[in-house]
């Protein structure tokens, strides 16, 4: 268990990572493993075991291995908000990189773009 989730050495090393959910096995919510990727705790609030914790990552390196690293293991030129970047994008209720990562866990999506165009909205602002 002490290599399970290697997430923080990973990094440390200069090695990409790319986030995933793990979908069927694992929910498909991103916002879940941002959580467990920068959280200390389950979601009961139980401290992780020492082999867990010395591997958590910063919110900003969490949410760079669910976008960036998502998008570079997939090959498409996406991931980040920039001139020449693919437009697919989330618009959030909150922004995950201040809100702290207890919050993180329960983020709802209020809109969906790919390729620029809205294609779903949660009838939310």
């Amino acid at each position: 268990m002490n290599y399970a989730y290697p997430l923080k050495s990973l990094i440390d090393h200069n090695i990409r990572v790319a986030g995933s959910s793990d979908c069927p096995v694992e929910t498909q919510d991103p916002f879940l493993g941002i959580y467990f990727s920068s959280s200390d705790k389950d979601l009961d609030g139980n401290e992780l075991p020492w082999w867990a914790k010395k591997e958590r990552i910063s919110i900003e390196d969490a949410i760079t291995i669910f976008t960036e690293g998502a998008a570079y293991a997939l090959h498409e030129n996406k991931g980040k908000i920039e001139k020449g970047m693919l437009a697919d994008f989330v618009v959030l209720p909150e922004n995950p990189a201040i809100i702290g990562v207890e919050k993180i866990k329960d983020l709802k999506i209020l809109k969906t773009f790919v390729g620029g165009e809205l294609v779903y909205n949660s009838g939310g602002n």
